[in-house]
C-alpha cells in the first residue's frame, strides 16, 4: 500500500526527470493487463492504469467517471480514439500517455474539455505536432507538460503554449526547437523547471528566457551553440538550483564564473565542457555546492 503526500512530493520533485501529480491514492492490483487504484477516502480520486484498449474500456465501465482523477495509458497500441474515450472525465487532473506512439494531434482535441487537467505527459508521442499543441491553448490551467522526444514539436508549435501561463514545468528534450521557438516561452514566468536538452539553442535563445525569474532547474544538455555570453543570463535567475550543461563544449571559465555567483545553486553538470581550464576546476572546489553535486570531466 502506498499513500502519496502531495506537499512532500512537490518539495522533492525538481531534481527528478518528471514531476508527477501527487494525489491521495492507495493501489490494488487487478488481474489481467490493467490496474485499478482505489481511493483511501470517500472524497479522494480514482486512478486507472491500462495496458491496452480493452482494459481501458473495462475500467471505464466499472468506475464512476466523476471520480477518476488520473489516467495512465501504457503501450504503443493506443490511438486517438482511445484517448477520446476519456472525454467525460470532468475530474481528470493527470494524464500520462508516455510511449503511446499511436497517439497524435487528434487525441489532444479533447484537452480543453478537462478544465481541471494539470499534468500532461506526452513523452515519446512522436505523432504529436503543431496541430496537437494548438489544443493546449484551451487548457490554461496546465502546470506540467512533458514533450520529451516529441520530434514533431517545433518552433511554431510552441507559440500555442503562450496561453498556458500557469506552467511550472516544461520538458522539451529532443524536440525540433530553435531560438525562434524558445522566444515563445519568455512570458511563462511561473516556470520552475525547463528542459531544452538536445535542442538547437544558442545564446540568443537564453536571452529570451531572462524573465523567468522563478526558474529553479534548467537542462541545456548538448546545446552546443551556447557560450559564456549566454550564461550571462544566469543573473536573472536568482532561484536557479540545478543546471545541466553536459556537452556544451563552448562554455569556458567566464561562463563558470556566472554560475558560481548563483546564490541557490545545488547541482551542476559540466561533463564535456572541454574549454574549462585547470584553474577553473580548482575554483569549483570552493563553490558552496554540496559535495558530489558537481560533475566535471570528459566524454
Amino acid at each position: 500500500m502506498t499513500i502519496f503526500n502531495q506537499e512532500a512530493a512537490l518539495a522533492q520533485a525538481l531534481p527528478r526527470p518528471y514531476l508527477p501529480y501527487a494525489g491521495a491514492w492507495e493501489s490494488a492490483h487487478v488481474p489481467g493487463r490493467s490496474e485499478r487504484f482505489t481511493p483511501r477516502s470517500a472524497d479522494a480520486s480514482w486512478e486507472i492504469v491500462a495496458h491496452d484498449a480493452a482494459a481501458l474500456r473495462s475500467l471505464l465501465s466499472k468506475r464512476a467517471v466523476d471520480r477518476i482523477g488520473k489516467v495512465t495509458l501504457m503501450g504503443a497500441d493506443f490511438g486517438d480514439a482511445d484517448v477520446l474515450l476519456l472525454a467525460d472525465l470532468k475530474e481528470l487532473r493527470v494524464l500520462c500517455l508516455a510511449g503511446c506512439h499511436g497517439i497524435g494531434d487528434q487525441a489532444l482535441a479533447v484537452v480543453p474539455r478537462w478544465s481541471k487537467l494539470e499534468v500532461l505527459d506526452l513523452t515519446w508521442c512522436d505523432r504529436v505536432g503543431e496541430a496537437g499543441l494548438a489544443h493546449l491553448a484551451g487548457a490554461p490551467q496546465l502546470t506540467h507538460v512533458n514533450l520529451t522526444w516529441c520530434c514533431g514539436v517545433g518552433d511554431r508549435a510552441l507559440a500555442h503554449l503562450r496561453k498556458c501561463s500557469q506552467l511550472r514545468e516544461l520538458l522539451l528534450s529532443w524536440c525540433d526547437v530553435t531560438d525562434a521557438g524558445v522566444a515563445h516561452l519568455g512570458g511563462l514566468t511561473r516556470l520552475r523547471r525547463l528542459s531544452l536538452a538536445w535542442c538547437d539553442i544558442s545564446d540568443r535563445g537564453l536571452a529570451s528566457l531572462r524573465r523567468l525569474r522563478r526558474l529553479e532547474s534548467l537542462d541545456l544538455t548538448a546545446c552546443e551553440r551556447i557560450t559564456d555570453r549566454g550564461l550571462e543570463q544566469a543573473k536573472h535567475w536568482p532561484h536557479l538550483r540545478h543546471v545541466k550543461l553536459t556537452g556544451c563544449n563552448r562554455i569556458g571559465d567566464r561562463g563558470l564564473d556566472r554560475l558560481a555567483a548563483l546564490p541557490a545553486l545545488e547541482s551542476v553538470d559540466l561533463i564535456g565542457c572541454d574549454r574549462l581550464s585547470g584553474a577553473a576546476a580548482e575554483s569549483i572546489k570552493r563553490w558552496r555546492v554540496p559535495s558530489g553535486r558537481i560533475r566535471v570531466g570528459y566524454f
